[in-house]
């Protein structure tokens, strides 16, 4: 599969906004609107989609509608880059409607996680376009006052320069601290805490392309058209709402597949709040372990990606390196033109 690589991202450039999943938009258009705001303070202009605000249930308007946005906003050669609203879930009810030729013919940086990771990894597989697990218009922009500068520092690194080679690194601090958006408590900066650094479970060295995102959302795109061959690559996951007893289930599901026999290297995001620990002396680590004890290659947790703050931003489809000794991700090539 040929890799097509965007445009970079600079100020004056357009940013369409689309919402594929959760109707929260509409729900609490408080944080939505600071979103948009931060980001035309960063010096862009914000094209918002004719249904980013709609809401049909527990979905941004129907999936006609929510279809539509995507397809306008690649097709419109006024906007230069598209960020999701946020994530939730459905955003897999898009992926055979979706013109993946348009979005081929009209690349562009598109930019979520969380159940966005099912149009990510749809949109790579079909197409070659690479984009980008990273921050959404409401959890980062919406952040009060402003986004965090770990968050936008890496973006920017990521999505406005065309270097050779990127290097990321671990964030100083972080927060799983919940300020409830719906009832206005989110206008103070929530507590950070020291970052004690991403967490090393086997040792080695790693390099491959970059795939990956939300365990539980890129488990559904497994057989089907729209999930990418693992063969080479270095796996990303990240986990919400879910328990590590399904951590266990799913991954033991990917080794089941052979998915495993496949990668460089393993990657783990940093878990959040919502992530119930089923037994305490079973935690993560150990199911990390236990899965990947039969394979060589690296595993590193508690990265700074997923739904803790802040968030790296990670490109899919571009070729990367861990040393494991280093406490980095080096980007191995520019992941925009």
């Amino acid at each position: 599969m040929n890799i097509i690589k965007p445009k970079k991202l600079e100020k004056g450039d357009t940013i369409g906004i689309v919402s594929p999943a959760s109707p929260l938009p509409a729900d609490i258009p408080k944080r939505f609107e600071r979103g948009v705001k931060c980001i035309k303070k960063l010096g862009y202009n914000v094209k918002i989609g004719k249904f980013a605000t709609k809401k049909l249930g527990y979905m941004a308007g129907s999936p006609q509608q929510r279809l539509q946005d995507l397809n306008e906003m690649f097709g419109d050669e006024g906007v230069d880059a598209i960020i999701c609203s946020i994530g939730g879930y459905n955003s897999n009810q898009l992926l055979d409607l979706l013109d993946y030729e348009k979005i081929k013919k009209n690349p562009k940086i598109f930019m979520g996680y969380s159940d966005i990771t099912a149009l990510l990894l749809a949109i790579h597989a079909k197409t070659g376009l690479v984009n980008f697990h990273g921050p959404m218009v409401m959890p980062q922009f919406g952040e009060f006052p402003t986004i965090l500068n770990f968050t936008l520092e890496s973006m920017n690194k990521v999505l406005c320069q065309n270097n050779e080679k990127t290097v990321l690194r671990p964030a100083a601090e972080w927060t799983n601290e919940f300020l409830d958006w719906s009832k206005g408590l989110d206008n103070r900066p929530r507590k950070m805490v020291k970052n004690e650094g991403w967490k090393l479970l086997k040792e080695g060295k790693a390099k491959g392309k970059l795939i990956g995102g939300n365990l539980q959302t890129a488990q559904i795109l497994i057989g089907t058209e729209y999930m990418s061959s693992f063969d080479g690559k270095i796996l990303f996951l990240e986990e919400t709402e879910s328990s590590t007893v399904i951590i266990d289930r799913t991954l033991t599901h990917f080794k089941t597949l052979g998915m495993f026999d496949k990668i460089k290297g393993l990657i783990f995001g940093r878990l959040d709040r919502d992530v119930k620990i089923n037994d305490p002396d079973y935690n993560l680590d150990k199911i990390l372990l236990r899965i990947t004890k039969d394979y060589d290659f690296p595993v590193i947790m508690n990265m700074d990606f997923g739904h803790t703050d802040p968030t790296l931003t990670l490109p899919l489809g571009i070729e990367a390196s861990f040393d494991t000794s280093e406490n980095t991700l080096i980007l191995e090539e520019s992941a925009v033109l």
